[in-house]
């Protein structure tokens, strides 16, 4: 007969031994789970870029300029465009020359780009980029520009995707080169000047700033009808509020070394010289 202190015995060495098969079993479960569970990841949320927005719109001045130089017209990593073309149609990819304009052609440039490149230099915040929204056509009317015609809803379509897929970005101004084609027309101020409040309305700044360029000097001089084209857009900002104008003649007169040939448009030095102007203006309009 069992002794009382060899049943407590008993009771001891039994309660041990569940003990570490309770133990080995937890320990051979946590194994199991580790083996089986993938490890917890950190989800870090995505900061959408936000961006300086210009729309560069009007004729073939917005993007004609021959004479395109690899090693002057460089790209910038802070730089972008809306695309054109296939395969970035309406993706914002890298701006470079020649920017996707309607009409653009392989070995000419604009004056948006030098533009952009002292925005950056001069104005723009800290962890925002410039985004360029290219919609030029060459030989276009002012009526061509109209509110609900095809080159205006592009624009206007165009710059509200960027403005929607992009939170925190901001429309900053409207870069204009347009006049040519309308020399003679006696309505063109009242068509140009209706076309800038649609489109500022239709992008939801009544104030957005408007820098308007002046045609090629040389050109212009030809005929006392296009001094006075000229003179119609030198005026704008006397008619329209937040416009700014210009001079190609101020502080010097953008020419050409051949000025008789493709004489209606700027080469790519002028396109250049436009672009520090167009910033220029623009500051004034800040």
């Amino acid at each position: 007969m069992k002794t009382k202190h060899q049943q407590l015995m008993k009771k001891f060495i039994l309660t041990f031994l569940a003990f570490i098969v309770c133990s080995c079993a937890s320990n051979t479960l946590d194994e199991i789970q580790s083996e089986n569970t993938p490890p917890v990841q950190k989800i870090t949320a995505k900061v959408a870029q936000q961006y300086d927005i210009f729309l560069v719109a009007g004729q073939s001045n917005t993007h004609y300029g021959y004479g395109y130089d690899k090693n002057i017209d460089t790209t910038d990593p802070d730089i972008f465009q809306m695309g054109r073309f296939y395969p970035s149609d309406k993706q914002i990819i890298v701006a470079s020359e020649p920017l996707h304009h309607w009409t653009a052609a392989p070995t000419n440039i604009g004056f948006a780009l030098t533009f952009a490149k002292n925005y950056k230099k001069y104005s723009i915040k800290e962890d925002r980029k410039v985004l360029l929204i290219p919609c030029g056509y060459g030989g276009t009317t002012i009526e061509q520009w109209s509110k609900g015609m095809l080159l205006y809803n592009d624009a206007v379509q165009r710059t509200l995707k960027a403005l929607n897929e992009n939170p925190g970005s901001i429309i900053k101004g409207i870069l204009w080169h347009q006049g040519e084609f309308n020399v003679g027309y006696t309505n063109y101020t009242t068509n140009l000047d209706k076309f800038i409040s649609d489109i500022r309305n239709d992008l939801g700044n009544p104030n957005l700033p408007v820098v308007l360029g002046g045609m090629v000097p040389f050109w212009t001089d030809q005929y006392d009808i296009r001094k006075i084209q000229q003179e119609n857009i030198k005026n704008t900002p006397k008619r329209v509020q937040k416009t700014a104008y210009v001079d190609p003649t101020v502080p010097f007169v953008i020419t050409k070394s051949n000025n008789y040939f493709d004489d209606i448009h700027y080469d790519a030095n002028g396109q250049r010289e436009l672009g520090i102007r167009y910033y220029n203006q623009y500051k004034t309009l800040e």
